[in-house]
């Protein structure tokens, strides 16, 4: 079950997924990324993009508002602010 947070409020032209330039994404290291690279495990996502988890546009071109960090990377970040 997916996490229950706050209803967003967006500007009306807020569009929730968008390609990027090449290695100016996210998704590499967000935990919704399915092994193959190609996916989106994220079940809002998958709502939005009319029940598809598949990514728009390569892993390395995408940012959506669904992502969240691979849990060790959360630990590493919070290892080097001490």
């Amino acid at each position: 079950m997916a996490k229950k947070h706050p209803k967003p409020t967006f500007p009306d032209d807020h569009v929730p997924a968008i390609k990027v330039p090449k290695g100016g994404s996210s998704c590499t290291t967000c935990k919704y990324l399915g092994d193959d690279k190609t996916r989106c495990k994220e079940e809002n996502y998958i709502k939005w993009n009319n029940g598809d988890d598949h990514l728009l546009h390569p892993h390395d071109e995408f940012c959506s508002d669904w992502y969240e960090p691979k849990k060790n990377l959360v630990q590493i970040a919070l290892m080097k602010m001490r």
